[in-house]
């Protein structure tokens, strides 16, 4: 075989090669991809579930408030008060404010590590859900792999595998 006709096959290869490659990213790709933060922002379930938790989060942080501000109404009582004060009586006044102190810290730190597991299990149940939805819409439009662009994953995707409005629709029905 002469030289001229094994560059012209290995051409021909090449351009086949790349027409296949090319092919196999059109709408009948079986690789898609899914734009997570989008998906995230454009899901009513999880637009309810913010405002779920944010309303727990409220309601949980005004009773820390409540009593900070007891606290800070006591730290001003025994200061104003301090000066007609046994050295007893400061001890022990100084005592039970580091003690209610010490108290609300630890509530405050409870009611902090409550509200990341709610914020966590309300994330899981919408993520399952999701998950499960994305699966089937996978399954019924012949995709054999749908990826996620979770921080930035994909640093690329061509928009003809972009079905992110589509799962978007799908969890919203």
């Amino acid at each position: 075989m002469s030289i001229k006709l094994v560059k012209a096959l290995l051409a021909l290869l090449v351009i086949a090669i790349g027409h296949l490659y090319y092919l196999s990213f059109d709408r009948d790709s079986v690789l898609a991809y899914v734009e997570t933060n989008r998906l995230m922002e454009g899901a009513n379930e999880m637009t309810d579930l913010q405002k779920e938790f944010q309303a727990e989060r409220e309601q949980a942080m005004a009773r820390v408030d409540t009593l900070t501000l007891e606290f800070q109404q006591e730290l001003m009582r025994h200061e104003r008060q301090v000066s007609s004060m046994t050295e007893k009586e400061k001890e022990l006044s100084k005592g039970l404010l580091q003690s209610k102190r010490q108290q609300i810290l630890q509530y405050q730190e409870a009611v902090m590590e409550k509200l990341s597991q709610r914020e966590q299990e309300l994330t899981s149940k919408f993520l399952q859900r999701t998950n499960k939805l994305i699966a089937e819409y996978g399954e019924d439009n012949g995709y054999q792999v749908i990826l996620g662009t979770v921080n930035g994953n994909i640093l690329y995707g061509d928009k003809a595998m972009d079905v992110t409005d589509e799962v978007i629709r799908k969890i919203n029905e």
